[in-house]
This record gives C-alpha cells, sequence and structure tokens, in this order.
C-alpha cells in the first residue's frame, strides 16, 4: 500500500513546500485541495497550471495522485446544483493535465431539507455528467464517506444511479464516528468500490467530544483496516488527513508527518 497526506495538514505551506516535503519524508503522492480560498490549488486553474503543478511534483520524487474537490450537491438550490456540477467537470479535466488517478468530492449535507430518495436522485442528477467525464478523461471520481452520507447503503444507492467511473474515498475514522459501524462492517458493505482511505485517529474525552491525536494512539482500529485491505489484495493510497487547517492546535506538518510515516511503515 502506498502513502499520502491531504493538504488540509499543511495550509501554510507553499506548494513548492509540499511537493518539496512529500518527497523528502517518504510519501508516494499527495491529496491537492483545490479551493476558492488559493490553498493550495484554484479550481479555476487553467489545464497548463495543472500541467506544471503535476511536473513539480514529480521532479521531487513524489505525485499529485488525487485533487480534492470541494463541491457538494447536497442543496435545494438548483443553480448551486448546477455550478457545482460544472465545476467538479473542470476538476476533473485539472486531474487529468496534473496526472491523477482521482477526483475526491462531497456529496453534501441535506439534512432535514430533503428524504434521503430525494437527496440521492438530487446528486445522482448532477453527478452522471461528471461520471461521463470521468469515464472520458481517465479519472476515477470519488465521493467521501462524510455529512449525511457515511451510512454505505446511501453510497450504494447512489452508485447504482451514476454508474461506471464512481467508488468511494473511505473515511473509516469519520464514519466510525458518525454511523457507530465497524470498519469490517463498512468494508463490506462498500467492497469493491474503494478508490483510497482517509486515515486519522481520534479518542473520546470525558464530555463525549473526540480529540484528533497522532495515528495509533487512539481509538480508531488503523490496523485492523489496513489488515482489511491486505487480507482483500487492495494496493490503496492510506492518506493521512491532518486537520491542521480547521484545528490550529494540532501539531506542525513537519512533526506530524513524519510521525504518520513512521507509524504506518510498522503497520505496513
Amino acid at each position: 500500500m502506498k502513502l499520502g497526506f491531504s493538504t488540509l495538514g499543511c495550509p501554510d505551506w507553499t506548494i513548492e513546500e509540499i511537493a518539496a516535503n512529500a518527497g523528502k519524508y517518504g510519501f508516494d503522492g499527495v491529496e491537492l485541495r483545490t479551493h476558492t480560498d488559493g490553498r493550495h490549488f484554484k479550481p479555476d486553474a487553467s489545464l497548463a497550471e495543472a500541467g506544471k503543478v503535476g511536473e513539480l511534483f514529480r521532479s521531487r520524487g513524489t505525485r499529485v495522485f488525487s485533487l480534492s474537490a470541494y463541491t457538494r450537491f447536497g442543496s435545494t438550490d438548483r443553480a448551486e446544483l448546477a455550478t457545482n456540477r460544472d465545476t467538479l467537470l473542470h476538476v476533473l479535466d485539472l486531474a487529468k493535465a496534473v496526472g491523477a488517478d482521482f477526483v475526491r468530492t462531497f456529496a453534501g449535507q441535506f439534512g432535514n431539507t430533503k428524504t434521503r430518495e430525494r437527496a440521492v436522485a438530487d446528486a445522482a442528477e448532477h453527478l452522471i455528467p461528471c461520471c461521463a467525464k470521468a469515464r472520458e478523461v481517465g479519472v476515477a471520481l470519488g465521493v467521501e464517506t462524510h455529512d449525511d452520507w457515511c451510512d454505505p447503503a446511501m453510497i450504494r444507492a447512489l452508485q447504482e444511479r451514476v454508474g461506471k467511473g464512481f467508488g468511494v474515498v473511505w473515511d473509516f475514522p469519520n464514519a466510525i464516528r458518525v454511523t457507530g459501524k465497524g470498519v469490517r462492517e463498512q468494508f463490506d458493505a462498500l467492497k469493491g468500490s474503494l478508490l483510497y482511505c482517509h486515515v486519522k485517529d481520534w479518542r473520546r474525552e470525558d464530555d463525549g467530544k473526540h480529540r484528533l491525536v497522532r495515528v495509533g494512539t487512539g481509538e480508531v482500529p488503523v490496523r485492523e483496516a489496513v489488515e482489511l485491505l491486505r487480507e482483500n489484495d487492495l494496493d490503496l493510497f492510506l492518506c493521512f488527513e491532518h486537520e491542521k487547517m480547521w484545528h490550529p492546535e494540532l501539531p506542525d506538518p513537519a512533526e506530524a508527518f513524519p510521525a504518520y510515516v513512521s507509524t504506518m511503515r510498522r503497520i505496513l
């Protein structure tokens, strides 16, 4: 299996620092954020810019294996859904230009604004052309187990609608926290659809809140998930989602990233 990290974990690094440190720390690839905040690559970038970024990473002995699109499809606003669809279509072209295998998207929160059936139908309507684009450019589109889509049954219902070109970015720690389903139950329900994994660890505090901790020191069964992948001959990216951007109190990436590599190499 291969090791990667999300650039969510290094909000203050430049793109050049990300590429250099990914190679330096021994990562096989990077999940690069594409966000309008400019950290670290914009979703409206040109294909030429994407090509240069891909070459930068390869010159440092690593690669961009996925682009992280912050597109969502849970809104009740049809214009917003269409805008997210169009953004995702362009990010898929950027992924091809940068040399990535995947694009990650959210299906989005819908809460009490829709039934589950309506949420699946709306997401599918706007993801179907994106899946067609994914097949055209040779990039797999992955919906993360996140928000209201942590239940594998929701993912499967969506998958039945959109067809080929669609898979799952398996954030098993997040799905455990939201659904209470263990990694084996999740894996069995999503088997055959996993594109890569997000990895993090947390510990429940006395107040019931989940505090992020160094991988391997908390309650998330990371080793069990890795063993499941190995048992099923899945050579996937294990992408460290160090949420430094949202939790500035977490260790700096210069400390957290090498520690993740060290821990995961022992597990692997």
